[in-house]
This record gives C-alpha cells, structure tokens and sequence, in this order.
C-alpha cells in the first residue's frame, strides 16, 4: 500500500504535469495563433483570445500546485517552499509573457530584446498594452498574456507575504498561542535535544498547538521547531516572571522540560 507522502507526491507531480502542459500550449498558441488547429472542433476555443473559462482553468490548475507546494513540508523542504512558489509564478509569467509578445518588434524596436524588456516591465506594474509601431502589441491580446499578468502578480504578493511572514514570525507565534485551545510546550531545546521535537509533535492530538520556549535566540533550533509547525517563543530564563507571564499556562495539556541547565528545569 502507497503511503500518504508517496500519493501526495503523485498527485503533485500529475498537477505539474497538467500546468506544463497548459503553459506550454498557450505559450505555443501566442505565438502562433493557428496552432488551435492541432484540437477537436469542439475544443478551439481553449485559448482562444477573450475566452474566460480557459483562464479560469489555468488559474485554478496553477493555484493548486501552489496549495500543493505548501502542504507538502517536509523536513528538507519547507524553508524552501515559498521560494518555490515564487520562481514558479516568475518562470510561467516570463515564459507566457515573452510568447505573447514574441511578435511586438519593428525596424526601431529590435526582435529579442523588445519582447525580453516587455515581458519584465510586467513585474515592476507595466500591465497595460503597449503600443509598438504605433500599434497595439499583441493585438487581440492572447489569454498567455492574462496569464501572465496575474501570476507575475502572484509571484509579487507571495513574495511580499513570505517577507511579513519572516518579518513578524514571533508576533504570529504569540497570537496563535494565545488562541489556542490546547497547548502542548516544551521548555528549552538545544543540539542534543531538538530533534525530539518531532518525537512530540508524532503524540499531540491535531486540535492541539505545539509550542517550544526557548531562552534566546537560537536559529537551528527555532527552525527545527518550525519545521514541525510549532509556535516558538523566546522568553530570558533568568528572570522567571517572563516564563510565568506566558498566556498559554491557562491551556496547558503537557509539558516537556528539555533544557539540558536541571536548575532551569527545576526554576
């Protein structure tokens, strides 16, 4: 029998598959317009200019593998996902974008470099139509061109989310905690211990947040307990009132003391 890790990994790579294949016959129909031909009668109007059911198909086959890319955090792979995402979104906003406007060159605007500067004005706002010659360029707008203006965005604003992310990390731990229902702690981690976070996370109920106290800053630990979904907090163990001022004692299930100081332990 698969494992969940194993048809997860499946299904992600089916749905990347399905996107290559999309991007790939966009690009292809941008540049060449009676490429269509090469589909039943029935279905030419995938693609076609205006046709809003295949852009709601693309966006939704390309949001799903961002859904998948973030769900599947594995210890090797979280801290990389949003990275992911975001060259992802960049290389199929370039790719469609650079097809569309493939054709925009004249005497005065040279082939190559023109679509290459058309296509990465898109990600600095350039999002309305450009004239070329004295002509709107491409004209009708391919759907590759739709595509690629809201994934450029996309990459955008997944970028600048992935920055508050990182940004305000300890105020987003410490909101979660203090609404959670059910708090699972565990009290100072180091080399030799940090590895035993997993080993709790494995025993807590799903409904239960995972939280690790630390007494300062320490990166491989604090990214261990993230990897692990846990909420870190960051408190001086020198002063006990800090530890005692924590809002999720009121919602403690279990507690692990792990510091390897038995006189913090014992404070």
């Amino acid at each position: 029998m698969r494992s969940a890790a194993t048809i997860a990994r499946v299904r992600r790579l089916a749905l990347a598959a399905v996107a290559l294949a999309l991007v790939v016959y966009l690009s292809m129909l941008a540049v060449r317009p009676s490429a269509s031909s090469v589909l039943p009668t029935w279905l030419r109007w995938f693609g076609q200019p205006g046709s809003w059911p295949t852009m709601v198909i693309v966006v939704v086959v390309l949001i799903a593998l961002c859904v998948f890319d973030f769900r599947s955090r594995t210890t090797h792979q979280t801290r990389n996902v949003p990275i992911t995402v975001i060259a992802g979104l960049a290389g199929t906003a370039a790719v469609l974008g650079l097809s569309s406007y493939w054709n925009c060159h004249d005497a005065t605007d040279p082939p190559l470099f023109t679509p290459v500067i058309l296509t990465g004005s898109m990600f600095w706002g350039g999002m309305s139509d450009v004239q070329v010659g004295g002509r709107t360029c491409p004209d009708p707008t391919p759907i590759a061109l739709e595509v690629a203006r809201l994934t450029a965005l996309g990459a955008i604003f997944t970028g600048m989310f992935g920055v508050v992310i990182a940004v305000f990390r300890s105020q987003l731990d410490r909101l979660r905690v203090s609404l959670a229902h059910t708090v699972t702690a565990v009290v100072g981690i180091d080399e030799d211990t940090r590895s035993m976070i997993g080993a709790v996370a494995r025993t807590m109920d799903r409904h239960s947040t995972l939280v690790v106290i630390t007494g300062g800053s320490d990166e491989p630990s604090e990214r261990e307990a993230h990897l692990q979904r846990a909420r870190v907090l960051s408190v001086d163990f020198n002063q006990p009132a800090t530890l005692e001022s924590l809002s999720l004692w009121r919602n403690l299930e279990r507690l692990y003391f792990m510091s390897a100081d038995p006189s913090t332990n014992l404070a």
